[in-house]
């Protein structure tokens, strides 16, 4: 793929990531909707108790559909480096009009760690929630020209 043709990918996912929904399962069972630009739910900021909290994913690197047995298997190895990063963890998930995409919500991990899983998983993005800020979308991709 050429520059340009790579560069207007990059900017249809990022288009796509920014318009997306994201959940976040809270303990007991209610969902916390997230919306990248918006505050986060009240619910979900009282949970993380002052801390960062990133929803992220290791299924389809790279926005590349991969089988649903790998993405589960890619995505117990993700929950497993994340306890062992020390992360208090809640199910998560990504979704459009045509997708969804099993994600995790971490809070308590530095932002160095997760960008780091997030390349090793091959991720392209992740979202922040901070408590008193609006909802953001990490880039964790350096290839991606002017972004």
């Amino acid at each position: 793929m050429n520059a340009g043709a790579a560069a207007a990918q990059a900017l249809r996912l990022l288009a796509l990531y920014r318009s997306a929904g994201y959940a976040v399962r809270l303990p007991g069972g209610p969902r916390a909707a997230l919306r990248v630009d918006a505050m986060p739910p009240p619910a979900l900021v009282q949970w993380l108790s002052g801390a960062t909290g990133t929803l992220l994913t290791a299924c389809n690197p790279g926005s590349r559909p991969l089988p649903a047995r790998e993405n589960r298997a890619r995505l117990r190895r993700l929950q497993a480096d994340l306890i062992e990063a020390g992360a208090r963890l809640l199910p998560a998930s990504g979704y459009g009009p045509s997708w969804r995409e099993a994600s995790l919500f971490a809070a308590g991990v530095p932002l160095e760690r997760i960008e780091a899983l997030a390349g090793r998983y091959g991720q392209n993005a992740v979202v922040i929630v901070e408590p008193d800020r609006p909802v953001r979308l990490r880039i964790c991709r350096g290839d991606w020209p002017g972004l």
